[in-house]
């Protein structure tokens, strides 16, 4: 170990290993060697830090932390100013399917006609408007559009569309002049060119999938019921065959595994066969495969679907009654219409007692929906779909964009 030299000024070489000792006559400074050689550094960066805060308080104004966060991008208010000053309206975004009917998860599909054609109107629950896919565009006269059905699967639909001259005739209840042309296909295309020329009617199975039947009206005023199945990868028709034939054009009212039932003043009902099981007065505005309703001027019945007998009738004054089900939910509704109100009648779901419920008669009726939950309704204008929850008679309004008319709807 070396130490200082007086003369050459040259310092020693610094010590590497602090577990040596020092022996009692080495000279004092050695045990500053030992101590640290700065101890004023953190007090001066802790007295610079202090020194910084305040100056950046003292420029920029005390920090409140208990003001809320500055609003996110992804907000917006209903208004806002833009850099000149002028005041901007937000558009509020139209809220989700499922949020007008809350609990659904089903798709809604709509078929519907503007000036441009037909379309797919296809609207899940968690869209905020519908994905609208073009059917047949130029190929089909959308003026003469005026039905959309779908089978009892969903997956196959069929749409009607009548000359001008049939549309007005049909709106004043006789179509026997001139048939209509029927194209059948998927919710999503349904083909260019008629499936079925110079129908007077047409009606999908009950239950049976891709089974449909229609009156072919023939040049004598003879008409023959026809029915059909719908090929499921061409979604083109085959095994077209004749059932029975039949006087005029009567309106198909019902087919199920009982057979056809159809009414033109008259309600007739045929086996799959053909042959007549039972008639009864009067024109037969719907119906199920347990019951038919039959309206008379100034009365209403309810007849066995099977035997045609009597199961309940009322007068009252020029009402009308219409009868739908919902197959999955094991419900049958009987909607009766006093004009201005609804009478809605719901049995079966394991209910112990019907439901009945009175409605503001404002639209006309279409049917439950097919998990049974919601009884529908249309506004005139085919451009509104009431959903009315028959167990608490609350309605909800489904609206579709501007410039569409309903022709039909599936949801499921």
């Amino acid at each position: 170990m070396e130490a200082w030299d007086e003369r050459d000024k040259v310092r020693p070489i610094p010590i590497e290993d602090d577990s040596i000792a020092f022996a009692e006559d080495e000279p004092r400074w050695r045990d500053a060697v030992r101590r640290p050689r700065r101890p004023w550094m953190p007090l001066s960066i802790a007295i610079v830090a202090i020194v910084i805060i305040v100056g950046s308080v003292s420029v920029f104004g005390a920090l409140r932390f208990d003001d809320p966060p500055p609003t996110g991008p992804d907000a917006f208010s209903p208004s806002d100013q833009d850099e000149e000053g002028s005041t901007t309206t937000a558009t509020v975004l139209p809220p989700r399917l499922e949020d007008i009917l809350p609990g659904t998860t089903d798709r809604l599909t709509l078929i519907a006609v503007n000036d441009d054609g037909i379309w797919a109107l296809l609207w899940d629950p968690s869209f905020r408007e519908p994905k609208a896919v073009p059917l047949s565009q130029d190929a089909i006269p959308p003026d003469g559009v005026d039905l959309a059905a779908f089978d009892s699967s969903g997956r196959s639909v069929a749409v009607r569309s009548c000359p001008e001259v049939v549309f007005q005739r049909r709106l004043a209840g006789d179509i026997r002049a001139i048939g209509c042309d029927v194209y059948v296909g998927t919710p999503t295309d349904i083909g260019t060119t008629p499936d079925i020329h110079g129908a007077a009617d047409f009606i999908w199975h009950a239950s049976e999938v891709n089974r449909i039947a229609w009156v072919q009206l023939g040049e004598t005023g003879d008409s023959t019921v026809v029915t059909a199945t719908v090929n499921p990868l061409s979604g083109r028709l085959q095994d077209a065959q004749a059932a029975f034939a039949v006087k005029g054009g009567p309106t198909l009212v019902q087919w199920d595994r009982h057979g056809f039932v159809l009414s033109d003043g008259t309600t007739t009902a045929y086996s799959p066969e053909g042959a007549v099981a039972w008639t009864v007065e009067g024109h037969a505005t719907s119906g199920t495969d347990t019951a038919i309703a039959v309206g008379q001027d100034d009365s209403w019945s309810l007849v066995d679907r099977v035997d045609g007998s009597l199961i309940d009738s009322q007068d009252v004054g020029r009402s009308s009654v219409f009868l739908a089900t919902s197959d999955p939910a094991d419900l049958v509704g009987r909607l009766t219409d006093f004009e201005s109100s609804y009478s809605l009648t719901v049995i079966g779901g394991g209910m112990r007692a019907p439901r009945v419920l009175s409605l503001k008669a404002q639209y006309a009726p279409i049917g439950f929906s097919s998990e049974g939950r919601y009884f529908l309704f249309q506004n005139d204008a085919g451009d509104t779909i009431s959903f009315v929850d028959w167990r608490t008679s609350a309605a909800k309004d489904v609206t579709v964009p501007s410039g569409y008319r309903i022709v039909g709807l599936d949801i499921g």
